[in-house]
């Protein structure tokens, strides 16, 4: 996935035959005046049928920094839906990125 502006983004993954533990990572970055500010950690797990991300502060503006993951976990071959009714990034500061499980090279899936 590229760097995306706007409002809507929809993703969907299909789970492996053998179950699927999920890795959404998003880090949210922005940087004012040049101040330098410490990284804001948030996330979670989401698991069962469905669940809700938001970032830190929504609906207003996020953190300056933040290193936001959650785990989507989900059973044998079921789909994994991811919807964005509301989203933002900045370009050039703020990445999505999507992992097969563990956060390292070889399991990205989606950036």
């Amino acid at each position: 996935m590229n760097n995306t502006v706007g409002r809507e983004l929809f993703l969907s993954i299909e789970s492996r035959p053998d179950g699927v533990r999920w890795e959404l990572r998003i880090r949210l970055e922005r940087e004012v005046g040049g101040e330098e500010l410490k990284s804001q950690t948030c996330g979670g797990l989401v698991q069962g049928l469905n669940g809700t991300i938001e970032s830190p502060g929504f609906p207003h503006g996020y953190p300056n920094y933040a290193n936001c993951t959650w785990i989507i976990v989900t059973g044998e071959r079921n789909r994994i839906q991811l919807s964005f009714h509301t989203f933002a990034l900045e370009e050039d500061f703020d990445i999505v990125s999507i992992y097969d499980g563990q956060p390292q090279p070889g399991n990205l899936k989606m950036r």
